[in-house]
């Protein structure tokens, strides 16, 4: 499947790049991340995923993030294929715009 397959029907904000890539399989936990994964932090009850962006990344996810990603975007990286916004980090890609472009 591909992630416009997986985001299809979500309430997506904004998309930057072309989201056709592959994705193998989709988990929440970092300890089953693989290469080909797509791993999606979530704040849970007891538990907040984005505890373990370093753990995935680790396990081979390419670049995980929010908060932590939009600080490295606004320092002036862009060195990523596709950056998919969701109506709760719409802040942060606001302050994007100069630097991510239309």
């Amino acid at each position: 499947m591909t992630l416009t397959d997986l985001i299809e029907g979500l309430e997506i904000c904004a998309v930057r790049g072309q989201p056709d890539v592959t994705v193998n399989t989709v988990t929440d936990d970092s300890r089953k991340v693989q290469p080909g994964a797509l791993f999606v932090a979530v704040q849970g009850e007891r538990v907040d995923g984005h505890r373990f962006l370093r753990e995935a990344v680790k396990a081979g996810a390419d670049v995980v993030g929010s908060d932590d990603l939009a600080e490295r975007v606004e320092g002036g990286w862009t060195d990523f294929d596709v950056a998919i916004a969701t109506p709760d980090q719409m802040g942060n890609v606001g302050k994007l715009g100069r630097i991510l472009g239309p």
